[in-house]
């Protein structure tokens, strides 16, 4: 490779990777998917706008490339266990919607072009059209499941609600910081529910004989199955976007409830204290915090 080349490649990549991570910062800061960022890179730096404009073999070896690290991802976070367990809804609902969402571009296409209103660019158009709906819609469902968690009500059940057993503890993940908690808790006599996203974690807890729940704890009706209003403590170990509101909603089931919240950064503190969190702490300090707030009890700080 000549000396041109190699400098052509190293501006390219260079040039591509700075423009992808800025925009993809904004996207982010914006509260936007990311792929939305990295999708106004790739239009800045190609040969359709001024400016710099980067070579095109080259950037096509990269996006191939990056492709094949997106997969890569992809993959590894597959789980067979978990498919298994919901495929009657998981597979008819990928055919379902790949199967929808071709005809319907293909049905617009065709129909465009018999029109004459569609030409070669517009394909271009169109197929950028539908990445950028695509990169849209987790914004769009975070959105939405925020305003439908902030619409749910969690209420005590009608009359004398069940008994509240101060050593009964309700723990949201599994992780590290999830397994230290729940030794801790163990050690201390008290009687655990793991709430975990994690098919195989689940399994494996009940096949030890603990008490699991499979869910997500935003999804109405998780912590009801899990006995949120006779709970003595709710422990968040895993931080989660719309604590505050779950921390709400768990205090309206159960006031008396201690909550333990994790916030990794201090900046985020204030708002689970204002949602009615007995104990904030960092990720390094919450399997202290639980130690000291069943011991100490409802006062604790």
């Amino acid at each position: 490779m000549s000396e041109m080349n190699e400098l052509t490649v190293v501006l390219t990549f260079t040039g591509g990777l700075i423009a992808a991570l800025l925009l993809g910062f904004f996207a982010f800061k914006l509260k936007l998917s990311p792929i939305v960022g990295y999708r106004i890179a790739g239009i800045l730096v190609g040969p359709f706008t001024p400016g710099y404009v980067a070579d095109h073999h080259i950037t096509e070896r990269f996006a191939e490339v990056g492709v094949i690290l997106l997969l890569f991802g992809v993959g590894l976070k597959f789980h067979v266990d978990e498919l298994l367990a919901i495929w009657r809804i998981a597979v008819p609902g990928a055919l379902f919607q790949s199967s929808n969402s071709t005809m319907a571009m293909a049905l617009i296409g065709v129909t465009a072009r018999d029109l004459g209103v569609l030409r070669g660019a517009g394909w271009n158009a169109l197929v950028g059209a539908s990445i950028l709906s695509i990169a849209l819609n987790p914004t769009v469902y975070r959105r939405a499941r925020k305003y439908t968690l902030s619409a749910l009500e969690l209420k005590p059940p009608p009359g004398p609600g069940p008994e509240v057993d101060p050593r009964r503890c309700i723990l949201v993940g599994y992780g590290p910081v999830g397994r230290t908690a729940a030794k801790i808790l163990s050690d201390l006599c008290a009687s655990v529910t793991v709430v975990e996203l994690k098919l195989r974690t689940v399994r494996e807890l009940r096949e030890q004989g603990k008490s699991a729940v499979y869910g997500d704890v935003l999804r109405p009706g998780t912590l009801e199955e899990a006995g949120i209003a006779a709970a003595g403590a709710l422990v968040l170990s895993t931080e989660l976007e719309d604590a505050a509101e779950l921390i709400r909603q768990a205090r309206r089931a159960n006031p008396s409830l201690r909550i333990l919240a994790r916030c990794s950064y201090l900046r985020s503190a204030p708002a689970p204290r204002a949602a009615g969190a007995t104990v904030v702490a960092g990720e390094a300090e919450v399997a202290v915090a639980v130690a000291k707030a069943l011991s100490a009890g409802a006062g604790a700080e």
